[in-house]
């Protein structure tokens, strides 16, 4: 497989294309009453999983375009303190975020001024195309999650 191609290929990994559901499918039409619910022996709610999946995506996408990156104090940084958010237009911010961020990555992916496979300078253990894996992978077992709960919650993915 080509440069070309593997970019394009990488592309869609990141928005979800394959072997697994999109975000925006295991997202859809979530009842807004239960994105906070908890489920007994799961530790965390549709709303904490969207919002750590949208705390790690950007978090990954500003460690390949700043050299100057700081990670974020983990747990805390990267999971909300409950179980819901305080406003429910909170719970749709986050998935525009995810949404944005996945098509952020994908323009990195496709310019062909950047070379995904070079180290990024401030770490020569990590290149563009790792962290699309990185956060393709982070992404799909989240979003497994989130098939799982919408299951015991009763509200499962439509059309899946």
């Amino acid at each position: 497989m080509d440069k070309n191609r593997f970019r394009e290929y990488l592309a869609g990994v990141v928005a979800g294309q394959g072997a697994h559901i999109t975000f925006r499918q295991a997202v859809a039409d979530f009842p807004e009453e239960k994105i906070g619910s908890r489920v007994p022996h799961l530790d965390h709610t549709a709303w904490m999983l969207v919002f750590h999946m949208a705390e790690a995506l950007w978090d990954i996408i500003e460690y390949i375009d700043y050299t100057d990156y700081a990670p974020k104090e983990y747990p805390s940084g990267y999971w909300p303190a409950d179980d819901e958010p305080e406003r429910i237009d909170k719970w749709y911010e986050k998935i525009d975020s995810i949404e944005a961020g996945i098509a952020r990555l994908q323009e990195m992916l496709r310019d062909p001024q950047r070379d995904i496979f070079a180290p990024l300078p401030h770490s020569a253990e990590h290149s563009i195309a790792r962290q699309a894996i990185t956060a393709a992978d982070h992404n799909s077992y989240h979003i497994g999650q989130l098939v799982d709960l919408r299951m015991l919650l009763e509200a499962r993915v439509k059309d899946y």
